[in-house]
């Protein structure tokens, strides 16, 4: 009896942490990807002083959340994320519009891919 409630006892903690987790991710992805769009906002205006600010920013915040995400996250998709993030930010500090805005499209789309991926799925576990 007692093995049994230890076991029911971890495979609640087990959910509690994962749905935490799939939480946060989803969370600061979503902070993340609107840092993004504001950023293809400022480009259409044709700003690209403020736009390649922000896109700095965007590199620092990138940083911080590759610290927390590492520990959570296949390699693969940060990586990947990762290369995106550095397109992305040079087109913007090139000022090729064209270029920027598929980056942003590539970026969001990675994200939203590694962030579905952590969810928990029959497809993402066999």
């Amino acid at each position: 009896m007692k093995q049994i409630v230890i076991l029911i006892a971890v495979f609640v903690i087990v959910i509690i942490a994962g749905t935490w987790e799939l939480s946060y991710i989803k969370d600061s992805s979503n902070m993340f990807l609107s840092d993004i769009n504001d950023i293809k906002q400022i480009i259409e205006r044709d700003d690209y002083e403020d736009a390649q600010k922000q896109a700095k920013q965007l590199k620092e915040t990138w940083k911080d959340i590759r610290k927390s995400w590492s520990v959570l996250m296949d390699d693969s998709h940060m990586d990947r994320i990762e290369e995106k993030v550095i397109s992305f930010v040079y087109y913007v500090h090139s000022k090729e519009e064209d270029k920027a805005k598929h980056g942003a499209e590539s970026l969001v789309n990675e994200i939203k891919q590694a962030v579905n991926f952590q969810e928990l799925k029959a497809e993402n576990v066999f």
